[in-house]
C-alpha cells in the first residue's frame, strides 16, 4: 500500500526540521506534502532549502488545520501514482522508527477504516493512547496508558491515518471546525457511523511537542468550546439533546459563572445558533425542530450574559456601606503642567473634538521604554499625584437635561487617524451640542500644527507623553463645568448620527446612569465591546461580546462592571463626586478603576445597543512602536494593588 504524509505548517519554523528528518529516517519512504497554512516565519523555507523532494502548497492566509489536511489529501489524489492511505501529522512531532510500517500494518484489515499511534511528550510520558468523550457534554480526555478501560471514541489527527475509499464514503475533514479542534473528533464519529473501525496502533510510537499550535491562539479556550458545540450539534439526536445535552449545559454555566468564566460558553453558544440551521439541515431536521433547538441555545445565551452581569455586579451597588473605598487620586482641574496652546473656544454651536483611548489601545498613553511617567519597581514611585477623597453628596439629578458635551480626545502621533475620527464627528454628529477638546501626548507628526489650524478644537499641546489619564484629566479640567464629558479614542470612526444624542439621553434618564458606554465594532463588522468586567482567574480585564459576529445582539440599556475608555459618556455629576481618573495608571486599566469607583459613589454603568462607534483598535500601539506589555502589566499591578481585598471579600478569590 502506498502513503502520502500531510503536514500543515504554520510558524513551525522550530519544528519542521526534526519532523522531516524523522520521516526520512522511515524505511519506506512516504510522499510528504507539506501545506503552509499562512506561516510568516522560516518554516516554509526551511522545507523549501532543505526537503527538496517534499511538495510544498503555499497559502498566504490560514486555512485552519481541517483545511490544510484537506488541500494536502486533494494534492495527494491526484498525484500520478494516488496513495491508498493519507497521513495527517503535526508539524511539532517526531516520529519513531518504524512508525510509518506500523501505521501501514493497521490497514491490512479491510475493516479499518482510521488509524492512530501513541504519543508522548518529550519526557517520556504517554500523552495519547486513544481519545474519550466524556459523557454528556463531550468534552474529550486522552487515555493516557494502553490499559486505560475507558473506550477510544477518536483517534488524535496529530497523527491519523485515513484509508482513501474512507474518505470517498464519508468525506474529508470538516472544515467548519476552524481554525481547530474536534475535526478529528468528527472524522471518527462520521467513520464509526459508516461501520468502519477505528483502530490505534500501539507499535506506532512517536513524540509530541504540545502547544507549538496553541502558543498561536490566544483564545483557546473559547475555540474548544465552539468546536465541542458544533459537535454536539452534528451528532448528538435531537432527543439526546433536549433530555440530556441542555439540562446538564446549564449546571456547567452556572457552574463557570460562580467562578468568572462564563464568557467562553457564552460566545460558544452564539457560534452555535449561527451554525445551526446549515447543520440541521443537513441532519434532515424539520424546520419546527431547527427552531427548537435555536429557541434552547438562545435560553443558554441569555443566561450566560445575566450572569456575567449579576456575578460581575453583585455587592458592587452596596460596596459604600460596606468596604473601605479604595484611594481615589482623581485630580480634577488644575495642573501646573498643562500648557493650553489654542483656548479660544467656537461660539455658539459648541461644536469641537476629542478622544480617548480605549484600554486595548491608549494612543497618547502607550509610552516607549524609559519614558517618563511610568517605574516599573512598584506603584507607588510612579507619579506624585494630589489626593482627592469621594464626596458624600452626589449633586441633585435634573431628569431630562440636555447639557452639552465636551468630547475629549487623546492623540499621540497617527496625524491620519484623527483626521478620519474629526471628519466623521463632523459629518455624523446631529441634535446635540458639542465641543472638541484635543490633548496631545508629544506627537511628532505634524498632528499638533494639523490640530492648531482647527477652527472647532481647543488644543492641549503637551511636550512630553503625560499618559492617558493624566491626559485625560487635562481635557476634563478645560472642559465648562456645565458640560458633560465623552472620552474617544482617535482611532475611532463615526457611523451613526444619533450617537451622541444617544449617549446623552441615555445618561439623563436615570438618576444612577453616570456612565454610558456603547457597542464598539471592529472594521471588519465583527462585535468588539458590549461592556466590560474583570475575570477572577486572571484580572486581564474582557470585553463583552468581542470578536463575536455581530448580528443584533446586546440591544437596549444593560448594567455592567465597566466600559472602555475607547468611547465613555461620563455625566458631570460624577466628575463632580469622584473627581477625574487616577494618574497612577499611566495607561491601562484607569478606566475600568473609574468604572469601579463610580459604583461605589452609588452611579450605575451601563452600557447601550443604541448607539455604535467602529474602532480600529491597537492603530497608535503599532504605529508609535509602543512597549504594550510593560505599559499593560504596569496597569495590572496598579489595579491589584487597589482592588486586591475588595475583590477577595466581593468574590473571594485567592489573590
Amino acid at each position: 500500500m502506498k502513503a502520502s504524509v500531510v503536514i500543515p505548517l504554520l510558524q513551525g519554523g522550530l519544528y519542521i526540521r526534526d519532523c522531516l528528518q524523522s520521516l526520512q529516517q522511515q524505511s519506506e519512504q512516504p510522499a510528504i506534502i507539506v501545506v503552509n497554512n499562512g506561516s510568516s516565519d522560516d518554516g516554509p523555507g526551511i522545507v523549501r532549502r532543505e526537503f527538496p523532494d517534499a511538495a510544498l502548497l503555499d497559502f498566504a492566509r490560514p486555512l485552519g488545520f481541517a483545511g490544510a489536511v484537506n488541500a494536502g489529501i486533494q494534492a495527494a489524489l491526484t498525484a500520478t501514482e494516488p496513495p491508498d492511505v493519507v497521513i495527517a501529522l503535526n508539524q511539532d512531532t517526531v516520529v519513531d522508527p518504524g512508525w510509518l510500517a506500523a501505521m501501514m500494518s493497521a490497514f491490512a484489515d479491510p475493516a479499518v477504516g482510521l488509524a492512530g499511534c501513541l504519543a508522548r511528550f518529550p519526557d517520556g510520558q504517554i500523552q495519547h493512547a486513544g481519545g474519550t468523550l466524556i459523557e454528556p457534554l463531550w468534552y474529550g480526555r486522552n487515555r493516557h496508558s494502553l490499559d486505560d478501560p475507558a473506550p477510544i471514541h477518536y483517534l488524535a489527527a496529530l497523527a491519523l491515518g485515513m484509508r482513501v475509499t474512507t474518505l470517498d464514503q464519508i468525506g474529508l475533514f470538516d472544515e467548519g471546525f476552524f481554525p481547530a479542534y474536534y475535526e478529528d473528533v468528527d472524522l471518527c464519529l462520521r467513520a464509526l457511523a459508516r461501520g468502519w473501525r477505528i483502530e490505534l496502533v500501539a507499535a506506532a510510537t512517536l513524540i509530541h511537542h504540545e502547544g507549538a499550535l496553541q502558543q498561536t491562539s490566544p483564545r483557546h479556550t473559547y475555540m474548544l468550546e465552539r468546536q465541542r458545540w458544533r459537535l454536539l450539534l452534528k451528532h448528538r439526536s435531537l432527543a439526546e439533546l433536549h433530555e440530556i445535552v441542555f439540562p446538564a449545559e446549564y449546571a456547567l454555566l452556572q457552574e463557570r459563572a460562580e467562578t468568572g468564566i462564563s464568557d467562553s460558553l457564552r460566545a460558544a453558544y452564539l457560534q452555535a445558533i449561527l451554525a445551526l440551521p446549515e447543520i440541521g439541515r443537513q441532519r434532515g431536521w424539520t424546520t419546527g425542530e431547527i427552531n427548537a433547538i435555536r429557541g434552547r441555545l438562545i435560553e443558554l445565551r441569555s443566561e450566560a450574559i445575566a450572569r456575567e452581569r449579576t456575578s460581575r455586579i453583585t455587592g458592587l451597588q452596596q460596596a459604600l456601606h460596606s468596604h473601605v473605598l479604595p484611594y481615589a487620586s482623581a485630580p480634577a482641574a488644575t495642573d501646573e503642567r498643562v500648557m493650553v496652546e489654542t483656548v479660544t473656544l467656537p461660539p455658539a454651536t459648541l461644536q469641537d473634538s476629542a478622544e480617548a483611548p480605549s484600554r486595548g489601545d491608549h494612543p497618547a498613553t502607550i509610552a516607549k521604554d524609559n519614558e517618563q511617567g511610568i517605574d516599573d519597581t512598584g506603584v507607588s514611585a510612579v507619579i506624585d499625584l494630589p489626593q482627592q477623597s469621594i464626596n458624600s453628596k452626589r449633586p441633585p439629578f435634573q431628569p431630562g437635561a440636555c447639557p452639552p458635551v465636551a468630547i475629549v480626545i487623546l492623540t499621540w502621533n497617527g496625524l491620519a487617524l484623527t483626521q478620519r475620527c474629526l471628519t466623521s464627528l463632523r459629518a455624523n454628529t446631529r441634535d446635540v451640542a458639542y465641543r472638541f477638546i484635543v490633548v496631545d501626548n508629544g506627537s511628532t507628526d505634524g498632528t499638533v500644527e494639523w490640530l492648531r489650524d482647527q477652527p472647532d478644537v481647543t488644543l492641549i499641546a503637551n511636550s512630553e507623553n503625560r499618559g492617558f489619564a493624566a491626559g485625560v484629566n487635562q481635557g476634563i479640567a478645560a472642559a465648562p463645568p456645565d458640560h458633560d464629558v465623552l472620552l474617544l479614542n482617535n482611532d475611532t470612526e463615526i457611523i451613526e448620527e444619533s450617537w451622541l444624542a444617544h449617549l446623552r439621553d441615555v445618561a439623563n434618564s436615570h438618576p444612577d446612569y453616570g456612565i454610558v458606554g456603547c457597542l464598539l465594532l471592529f472594521p471588519n463588522g465583527l462585535l468588539q465591546h458590549a461592556g466590560t468586567y474583570m475575570p477572577q482567574h486572571n484580572f486581564w480585564g474582557y470585553q463583552i461580546g468581542g470578536g463575536e459576529p455581530f448580528i443584533g445582539q446586546y440591544p437596549g440599556i444593560r448594567e455592567v462592571e465597566g466600559v472602555t475608555g475607547a468611547c465613555m459618556y461620563i455625566r458631570r455629576d460624577v466628575i463632580a463626586t469622584i473627581g477625574g481618573l487616577d494618574e497612577t495608571y499611566f495607561s491601562y486599566y484607569e478606566d475600568t478603576d473609574y468604572c469601579l469607583r463610580a459604583m461605589q459613589a452609588g452611579f450605575k454603568v451601563v452600557c447601550t445597543g443604541g448607539a455604535r462607534v467602529v474602532h480600529h483598535e491597537n492603530s497608535s500601539t503599532k504605529l508609535n512602536n509602543a512597549d504594550w506589555w510593560r505599559m499593560f502589566s504596569h496597569g495590572q499591578r496598579v489595579f491589584l494593588s487597589k482592588w486586591r481585598d475588595y475583590y477577595r471579600q466581593r468574590y473571594r478569590y485567592g489573590l
